[in-house]
């Protein structure tokens, strides 16, 4: 089935004017009950008067207790005043003062009159500012009066009551504070007194000097052991390697090694004189020069011996240097780190006292403070009863609050009338009939070829109103299927139309009305028209034209080789009908037979125009059957009968067997009244000759 294209359409102002004339009556209705209504209720209440008292409850600028600095009232603060006024306590001293107990109905055992009279006080702050207006609503203005002034009394004390508690709490806890910082700087005092007693803190400054001048000698000290044991070190390395490698030689001669070594230079001098003297033979067998040998070799011994007696020497001197070298660069860097930890105790000890000395200085400080914010509360209950007051008293009502006629009244004019325009257009959301061409135009998309208005209630006959056309040419309904006529004529793809069928969504719509007035509208024109009355069912094109029908479409379906003439001749120049005949038992098969499709091909050589009068679309398959034998479809839709959905419903039927639907027909569209008054400026000749028909 093909989806109906809803398109979309502009409302217009005078879419709303139009409806809303329609719907007149429902939203005058509305708007009377509603004033009646309230206008009843207000008459009959008795007269209440209302009286205000205006509180300042703000503290501008109200000085911190402690820190002695200025601060603004939070929002929670003021609203904790408001449930002050509003509170159960307030209530019960009311109810005290007024003896409400005692009134009649107000029996505490039944009634929580408590929360009672807490719905009577009324608290409203005054916009921009931290005032508030405290009222009260009674009938007796009196009353109101006394039970305002009750309130706001009440509410003083209760505040004058707090406040003063508040201040007795806080000297407790304040002075409470202020001993136990009092406590704690005579324990810090103590620990200061002994600290300085046990660590002798009052030569600590000049220890620190001394030690600060040792650290500095110390140092210089050690650096100097240091490099003395690093040059020791270096020559016992050096020693020690030209001794184990042979090229160590004594840098100075002991007495005993030079006179060795003169002696050693005589004798060989005297061995070289003694040698070349002689000659060889002789030198080898001389005993002096044997002697001299022997001399020589007892020297050269000795200067080892005395060499080594020198080696070792050094040797000791060396390790003996190293020795002392190493101890004392190991006690010098023990002294410096001896003075390192005294000096790092002294700090410790200075920054411990400095420590006390400056929590004693904070302790004292919180305590004078303290002893500040003691004396502060002592004198904020004076400050804060200058800025809780009563600006305005509690006025006598001279005019009545409620109810009030002159308020009400116009108030419940308008909220009937917006009631009855939200009625309105709340039914007329709810209202999903086609009523407006508008309807099917936009929301069904199919082309309205014209609109037939409804018909005076006196013509009730079906025969009048299938012939108005002929019968009242000059009526609004005669004229309006001529317009039918013309706009299927005059449009350029149903020119070439030559059958055409006339049905509808359901029952009773007026199909054939439209279909025996379009036919005779084509008669007038000088067509030959062929009308067949096809919905076999329920036929009645014969009554409209007082023709029997015990012979008919159905006959000629249901005989085989049937060669009757059944068409009747009207009184209607070119006009010609077959009457639908008896009903058949299967009006479906024989309206699908070859034998139709026959039928409706001769008549067509031999009419200018056929129009088939056929069974509603939806419930039986009749229309949709003869659909799809003919030119064109004409769906008749009845103004405010059926639905979108059920016209759109037959209209998706139709398409879904390939039926060319050539637009809709609305029919029986009211006047004035009605939806059809709307088309005025459209239908302008129709709309004038209806308002003559209504006139006679």
């Amino acid at each position: 089935m093909s989806v109906v294209k809803k398109l979309e359409h502009k409302v217009h102002l005078t879419d709303y004017l139009i409806m809303l004339r329609k719907r007149l009556m429902l939203i005058v209705t509305i708007l009377a009950l509603t004033f009646t209504i309230v206008a009843v209720w207000t008459f009959r209440q008795e007269p209440r008067y209302m009286s205000t008292a205006v509180l300042l409850i703000d503290k501008p600028e109200q000085p911190n207790l402690v820190m002695n600095l200025a601060t603004q009232p939070s929002e929670e603060f003021i609203n904790s005043q408001y449930q002050i006024i509003r509170s159960r306590g307030i209530a019960r001293k009311l109810i005290t003062e007024m003896r409400i107990y005692a009134w009649e109905g107000y029996d505490e055992s039944k009634t929580d009159v408590e929360a009672t009279v807490q719905s009577w006080i009324r608290v409203t702050p005054v916009p921009k500012t931290h005032m508030v207006e405290v009222s009260i609503v009674w009938t007796d203005p009196q009353t109101a009066q006394k039970m305002v002034k009750i309130v706001t009394d009440s509410y003083k004390d209760v505040v004058d009551e707090r406040r003063q508690a508040g201040v007795d709490r806080a000297i407790r806890v304040l002075t409470q504070r202020s001993n136990d910082v009092q406590t704690t700087i005579t324990s810090t005092t103590n620990r200061i007194q002994q600290f300085a007693r046990d660590r002798q803190v009052f030569v600590i400054p000049e220890v620190r000097s001394l030690t600060l001048l040792r650290e500095r000698y110390l140092e210089d000290a050690s650096s100097q052991a240091a490099v003395t044991y690093l040059q020791a070190k270096s020559r016992k390395d050096t020693l020690d390697k030209s001794i184990a490698d042979g090229s160590w030689n004594e840098t100075s001669d002991s007495e005993a090694l030079r006179d060795l070594r003169m002696q050693m230079y005589s004798l060989e001098r005297a061995q070289r004189m003694e040698r070349e003297n002689v000659t060889r033979r002789y030198s080898q067998g001389d005993s002096s020069s044997r002697s001299l040998q022997v001399a020589v070799e007892e020297v050269t011994r000795q200067i080892a011996l005395e060499r080594d007696r020198l080696k070792r020497a050094a040797l000791t001197v060396a390790a003996q240097d190293l020795a002392t070298a190493e101890t004392n660069n190991e006690e010098l860097a023990s002294k410096v780190k001896a003075n390192q930890e005294t000096l790092a105790t002294i700090s410790q000890d200075i920054l411990n006292l400095d420590s006390l000395q400056k929590q004693q200085v904070g302790l004292e400080e919180i305590k004078k403070m303290l002893d500040q914010a003691v004396q502060n509360v002592r004198t904020s209950l004076e400050y804060e009863q200058a800025r809780i007051q009563v600006v305005s008293e509690a006025d006598l009502p001279k005019s009545r609050y409620s109810p009030r006629p002159d308020v009400n009244l116009p108030v419940a004019a308008a909220v009937g009338l917006l009631l009855g325009l939200g009625a309105a257009f709340f039914l007329e959301y709810l209202n999903t009939t086609i009523r407006l061409p508008r309807d099917i135009e936009d929301g069904l998309g199919l082309p309205v070829l014209g609109f037939v208005p409804a018909m005076s209630p006196k013509l009730k006959d079906f025969a009048t109103r299938a012939l108005i056309t002929h019968l009242d040419p000059t009526s609004g309904p005669a004229e309006a299927f001529r317009g039918i006529r013309t706009e299927i004529m005059l449009r350029s793809d149903l020119r070439q139309v030559r059958t055409a069928l006339v049905t509808s969504t359901s029952p009773q719509e007026g199909k054939s009305t439209v279909a025996v007035n379009w036919a005779v509208a084509l008669a007038q024109a000088g067509n030959k028209v062929l009308l067949i009355d096809a919905d076999l069912r329920k036929p009645a094109l014969h009554t409209a034209f007082n023709l029997p029908n015990d012979e008919g479409l159905s006959t000629l379906l249901r005989e085989k080789d049937s060669t009757k003439v059944l068409i009747r001749k009207t009184d209607i120049e070119n006009l010609h009908v077959l009457p639908g005949g008896p009903a058949p038992e299967n009006p479906a098969e024989l309206l699908g037979s070859r034998k139709m499709r026959t039928l409706l091909a001769e008549a067509a050589e031999r009419y200018d125009s056929i129009i088939i009068d056929a069974s509603p679309v939806l419930g039986v398959a009749d229309a949709n059957i003869l659909a799809t034998m003919v030119d064109c479809v004409v769906l008749v839709v009845q103004a405010s009968k059926n639905r979108r959905a059920l016209v759109a419903r037959a209209k998706n039927q139709l398409s879904s067997v390939n039926a060319r639907v050539a637009g809709a027909v609305l029919n029986n569209v009211r006047g004035a009244r009605g939806d059809y008054y709307y088309y005025r400026q459209y239908y302008r000749p129709v709309a004038e000759m209806l308002e003559q028909e209504e006139k006679l």
